[in-house]
């Protein structure tokens, strides 16, 4: 049900990121990733690292540019002055080819990087341990990359709106665009200059 049916990895089970429960194995994965907002993460564009609440909503810090947080909190529709049309709730991720997006412990992702991005370079390392993966080839960029909306579909990722509306977005949008529909109250002008 969470797995898009054109995913060749659909049947596939994945790592999922272990420091918080010490599991280390593998866990069904999700196609679908909730926005926790425009984030910069630590390479792509957005809002700055420091201003994510990464580890620490749920003890008392702001809650996300996004509509959902890593950490059980979302976003009321009176939370979304952006517009229930404008502003991304979940999109298409590739769970395999993160170990922040399995279906029972978390799935989360940004619009940092451009929907799509490393796709080849995913493809060639596959479904892998991603612990290993860091400790013999530490690749910020893959990592970075590994929190983005992608899929399987050429040319682009389905969105469901918070209005309930699921657009396929093209990976031509504009990064700006890109970026403000996936903040909840940013008040952002598309077209204007990045923040």
């Amino acid at each position: 049900m969470l797995t898009c049916p054109s995913s060749p990895y659909g049947q596939e089970l994945g790592y999922q990121e272990s420091f918080h429960t010490g599991f280390t194995g593998k866990v069904a994965q999700s196609s679908y990733a909730a926005c926790i907002g425009d984030y910069k993460n630590a390479t792509g564009t957005g809002w700055h690292l420091d201003e994510w609440p990464y580890f620490f909503f749920g003890n008392g810090h702001v809650p996300p540019r996004g509509v959902i947080s890593r950490f059980g909190w979302s976003a009321r529709f009176k939370d979304i002055p952006d517009g229930l049309s404008n502003t991304f709730a979940l999109g298409e991720v590739v769970g395999q080819w993160s170990i922040n997006q399995d279906f029972p412990y978390q799935s989360f992702a940004t619009t940092s990087h451009p929907i799509n991005i490393g796709n080849p370079d995913f493809l060639a390392i596959g479904n892998v341990d991603w612990w290993e993966l860091r400790d013999t080839n530490p690749n910020q960029l893959i990592w970075d990359w590994a929190l983005s909306f992608r899929s399987m579909h050429p040319g682009g990722a389905h969105f469901l709106m918070c209005d309930a509306s699921v657009p396929f977005v093209t990976e031509s949008i504009d990064h700006f665009t890109y970026m403000a529909r996936a903040s909840r109250e940013g008040g952002e002008i598309e077209g204007s200059a990045s923040p």
